[in-house]
């Protein structure tokens, strides 16, 4: 039988979503990391806005998105961008 996976948001402070938001580049797209009130989003395009739900306080995912984002740090403990698994390569979105 099939189980589902139930994802249960927490959440995330301003001074730590702070530190995601902003631009990122992903195979010619710029994609914007937003806080609008309470709630947290991913923009592709001014008609594309993705409501977003963090796991984690690094980790996030969102309902129309298929899979499950990670923030990846530099070796200085700044974020470089996010990224995903896809048929078990890393696909990364890097910060502008």
């Amino acid at each position: 039988f099939y189980k589902p996976v139930v994802k249960r948001p927490v959440p995330v402070s301003d001074s730590l979503f702070a530190l995601y938001a902003g631009k990122y580049f992903f195979e010619g797209d710029t994609m914007t990391l937003a806080r609008q009130g309470n709630a947290d989003y991913l923009v592709f395009t001014s008609t594309d806005k993705n409501r977003i739900y963090f796991t984690a306080p690094d980790e996030f995912f969102g309902k129309n998105i298929s899979v499950d984002l990670k923030f990846e740090k530099n070796q200085a403990g700044k974020i470089i961008g996010f990224y995903f698994m896809e048929n078990g390569k890393k696909m990364m979105a890097k910060r502008l």
